[in-house]
This record gives C-alpha cells, sequence and structure tokens, in this order.
C-alpha cells in the first residue's frame, strides 16, 4: 500500500528544486491497461497528455490546478475528482500541487 501523501510530499520537494514536474508511476505499466501516477507541480509548472486514451481522470491530492481541454478550461481544488478528456490535457499549478492522475490505455482496433 501506498501512502499518496507521503510520496506526494517527497516529490513536490523535488519539483520545487526542477524545472518542471515530477512524478511516479504507482500502478500499472508492463501489460496493465490501467495506469496511475502521482505527479508533483510547483506553483507554475505544468504538464500535459496528448495521446489518446480511453479514459482518465485526475484528482487533486493537494494545492490547485488549471486544466485545459481542446475546448474548454475549468479549475479544480484540492479533494476534487475530474474527468479528463480523451483527446488530450493540460495542468498547471496554481499553487504548488499534487494530483493522482489515473488513465485507461486506449487499445488498437
Amino acid at each position: 500500500m501506498d501512502c499518496l501523501d507521503t510520496l506526494g510530499s517527497s516529490l513536490l520537494t523535488q519539483a520545487q528544486r526542477a524545472p518542471g514536474p515530477t512524478h511516479t508511476v504507482v500502478r500499472g505499466g508492463g501489460e496493465r491497461s490501467l495506469q496511475q501516477s502521482v505527479v508533483a507541480l510547483a506553483d507554475g509548472q505544468s504538464m500535459s497528455c496528448d495521446r489518446a486514451v480511453c479514459e482518465a481522470t485526475l484528482v487533486v491530492l493537494r494545492g490547485a490546478v488549471e486544466l485545459r481541454g481542446a475546448d474548454r478550461m475549468w479549475d479544480a481544488g484540492e479533494g476534487d475528482l475530474v474527468d479528463l478528456p480523451g483527446e488530450g490535457w493540460r495542468a498547471t499549478a496554481c499553487t504548488d500541487s499534487v494530483v493522482l492522475v489515473t488513465w485507461l490505455e486506449a487499445t488498437a482496433a
């Protein structure tokens, strides 16, 4: 079992010293379709996903982020669970933030 708060704090310390966000995969990889990563973003840092996924969500564990999709922009704060657009999105930290991103990889038909 992973303590997301402890993991997030450690990643956030790294992100505050880095030029960009830091992350770690907590579930997934290999043959698994369902993926989860904890991502820490210092104030002003951004992350994006440009590849197609079947489904994706983002939970704000700490802080606040601004999310942008192809035709939509919205804010998410601590405790918010957001359905992310499958065609790509971008998150920018409004404050030092930690998020849990979960996605299901699109399978080739």
